[in-house]
Order: C-alpha cells, then sequence, then structure tokens
C-alpha cells in the first residue's frame, strides 16, 4: 500500500539520527511503527488494527517531539 511506503521513507529520513541519539525512544517508537508499515503495506489493510497502531505511534511521536524541545 502506498501510504505504508510513505511513512517508512519519512522515518527513513530521520531514524539513524534517532537510533544514535536517542536509543530508548527509538526502541519505543519503532516498537508500534514497524507493525503499523507493515499493515499499512498490506494489500488490505485492517482499519481496526491500523487506527489502534496510529494512534499509538502518533502518541510516541508528539512525546518525543516534546521531548526535544525541552532539552
Amino acid at each position: 500500500n502506498e501510504q505504508g511506503m510513505i511513512v517508512e521513507g519519512k522515518w527513513d529520513e530521520i531514524e539513524k539520527v534517532v537510533e544514535e541519539q536517542y536509543p530508548d525512544d527509538y526502541k519505543n517508537i519503532e516498537e508500534s511503527l514497524y507493525p503499523l508499515i507493515a499493515e499499512a503495506k498490506k494489500d488490505e489493510p485492517d482499519t481496526e488494527t491500523l487506527k489502534g497502531l496510529v494512534q499509538e505511534t502518533k502518541d510516541k511521536m508528539m512525546k518525543f517531539q516534546e521531548k526535544l524541545h525541552t532539552s
């Protein structure tokens, strides 16, 4: 699915920096991000699964963004 490829591409742009500088945050984000990408790439992704993973990943990314702004 195209949306899965877009999400993966955007993460790939910043992945190495996050992994090197914020390893705990990286691990936390990836625990929901990779399942989200995998589900989104399916020909017929499960909508309910996607909704949960999108929300979980979004929450983690927002917390990470807040951490960066307060550092």
